[in-house]
């Protein structure tokens, strides 16, 4: 820690983040390992974390393994596709719009089915 010392100002050297890589440098990884990925986008180790855990990230997951620990798998290309193009994003119509054809093509013939069940 700094202090002051018979006049003697004492401070502690600088540390030196390390660089961020480069699409190159991520691109010749098979796997990236949490750490870099988080220098990559500019998040915290524990963000990458969690959002693998929670499926919100795009290019990766968290695989459980034996004892409950978790391996994290981060995909090179769709790392620096998440990072150059952002999130895939669609627009709210097109949000009703599957959800719609998503109660049409499979809610209603199920409620239909058991309607005919119950009545006939």
């Amino acid at each position: 820690m700094g202090g002051i010392r018979k006049g003697v100002i004492f401070v502690r050297p600088r540390t030196r983040e390390p660089a961020v890589p480069t699409d190159e440098e991520i691109l010749a990884l098979d796997n990236v390992p949490v750490d870099i990925t988080a220098r990559y986008l500019g998040w915290t180790e524990q963000n990458v974390r969690l959002s693998l855990r929670e499926a919100r990230a795009p290019f990766g997951i968290a695989i459980p393994g034996n004892k409950g620990a978790l391996t994290y798998k981060i995909s090179p290309g769709g790392l620096v596709r998440y990072k150059r193009e952002g999130a895939p994003v669609m627009s709210y119509e097109t949000l009703v719009m599957m959800v719609k054809e998503a109660v049409a093509g499979v809610i209603t013939p199920e409620v239909e089915s058991l309607r005919a069940d119950l009545f006939n």
